[in-house]
């Protein structure tokens, strides 16, 4: 026999015959079931042994005292993870103890279960915002063309490709259409219709902290009927001042 029949020999006796399948979810998930290390060891010789195994052999096997595997065993039971059938009944035959992993199974499906309820509302919240996203793309290409539409009316002529770029940058900002529409208008009764007053606008208006069109409405009457109220104590000043000379004429002459 040359040494390459020697190593097959080998890989077939170690990795394929007899050989204990490990469930991938088990290894990931061990530790929150509250298993340690030592309990998983002891779970997969029972599942080795077919959960029909003693003491002694167990112990020998994992190089520890029959008291520590009966510990283990003991927090296994607490862990609700196996149960050892007490009825002579079923291990005579085998003369044997024999462990129920049921436990086990039963608490792999429950994690499996709610990851899985985790994924599923994952999925679907994601779907939601995926949703929004297209909302909120077509809500913005929306207020985009009745915005270019607002300006080319009010312009009297078509808008470049830079002054799209200018209204975009002001919905992405934040600003509603309705106010971009009012600072324009702002702009053609000024007689300037420059994008760089525009910005002057609504970044005047963001330093008072005017974001919507009552706001700013509310604002102008304020400064109009603070600027009516200046005049008037004006115009009473003159007055006065034309009557006090008219009394004193005399004095000055």
């Amino acid at each position: 026999m040359n040494k390459y029949q020697i190593f097959e020999g080998f890989t077939q006796s170690v990795f394929f015959a007899d050989s204990v399948p490990l469930p991938r979810f088990l290894l990931e998930h061990y530790h929150s079931m509250g298993m340690t290390n030592e309990e998983l060891v002891l779970v997969l010789h029972l599942l080795a042994a077919s959960a029909k195994i003693d003491v002694a052999e167990l112990a020998y096997r994992m190089g520890l005292r029959e008291d520590d595997v009966e510990g283990l065993l003991a927090q296994l039971q607490k862990k609700r993870i196996l149960s050892v059938y007490e009825n002579q009944a079923k291990t005579q035959s085998f003369g044997l103890q024999h462990y129920d992993l049921s436990g086990l199974m039963d608490q792999l499906f429950e994690i499996w279960g709610i990851m899985s309820y985790r994924q599923m509302h994952s999925a679907a919240a994601d779907d939601g915002l995926a949703g929004d996203n297209e909302a909120a793309a077509e809500s913005e290409d929306q207020a985009m063309a009745q915005l270019k539409l607002s300006f080319e009316q009010e312009l009297g002529r078509a808008l470049t490709h830079m002054e799209c770029d200018h209204i975009r940058q002001w919905v992405l900002a934040g600003w509603s259409s309705e106010l971009i529409t009012l600072a324009l208008r702002r702009g053609v009764s000024a007689g300037v219709r420059t994008f760089r007053y525009l910005d002057s606008i609504l970044r005047e208006w963001e330093k008072k902290g005017l974001r919507t069109v009552d706001e700013v409405l509310e604002d102008e009457r304020y400064f109009q009927n603070k600027r009516s109220k200046s005049r008037k104590g004006e115009k009473v000043s003159t007055d006065k001042m034309v009557a006090l000379r008219k009394e004193y004429d005399d004095v000055y002459l």
